[in-house]
């Protein structure tokens, strides 16, 4: 992100895969190539062209158009968005994230915003299709849930119903991998099929002593254990 062109980094993003060696013209639909072009033409110094003999318009287009999240954000250069990138992955807050680089508090605030979705998307997307994703043999996986009150500040405000959060750590990986879930009871029929559903067979599962948990031993291939907080 330090170069002073930008083809240092749209070359970076063809090697990620985030930008595309070709995309369809819109006019004959036959691939286009992407070629160096000048800044003056395209701001990336790259953009896709068509160079078949016949196309009767062979346009010439932005490398924005083979990325979604790209295209988002057209007044940010490249070199920008690979910053932004890098900081979000690093967890730096959206204030030293605008201190460290030559983009507004807006524009941080609206990729970071923009990371979240993606990542949020994908997690659902990979759950969805993969069935459970925690633990398996010999490994331990920990259960607890917590409640969660809001209080209004300066007795100001609603004071919202307590919310219960049932979650699952999986400690075996680094960084660990975890699943929380918002819970109207904590009664064995709410909690034990979310146990079954994230929870690998082969897995030995440690909670507290609240009776729910009492019945996971029924659950096909989960051994469980308990701990005494008392």
């Amino acid at each position: 992100w330090q170069s002073e062109t930008s083809w240092p980094a749209v070359e970076f993003l063809v090697e990620q895969g985030v930008i595309k060696n070709s995309i369809p013209c819109p006019t004959c639909t036959l691939p286009t190539k992407l070629v160096k072009v000048s800044v003056k033409e395209r701001r990336d110094g790259y953009a896709y062209k068509c160079t078949h003999k016949v196309c009767k318009q062979r346009k010439v287009l932005s490398v924005r158009n083979s990325s979604e999240f790209l295209l988002k954000f057209c007044r940010t250069s490249l070199n920008d968005l690979i910053h932004l990138i890098y900081m979000w992955s690093l967890s730096e807050s959206v204030k030293n994230t605008v201190a460290k680089t030559s983009c507004s508090k807006k524009t941080v605030i609206s990729v970071f915003r923009e990371l979240r979705h993606i990542c949020d998307w994908k997690l659902r997307y990979e759950r969805a299709g993969a069935g459970p994703t925690l633990g398996g043999a010999g490994k331990v996986v920990e259960i607890d849930e917590s409640c969660f009150r809001h209080k209004p500040k300066y007795h100001k405000g609603r004071t919202l119903d307590p919310r219960w959060v049932f979650g699952i750590i999986d400690r075996s990986s680094t960084p660990a991998k975890g699943y929380m879930k918002l819970v109207d009871k904590r009664d064995a029929d709410t909690l034990l099929p979310i146990i079954e559903q994230q929870v690998k067979p082969g897995t030995f599962v440690l909670s507290d002593q609240w009776r729910a948990y009492n019945r996971i031993d029924d659950i096909p291939g989960l051994d469980h254990g308990t701990v005494n907080h008392s």
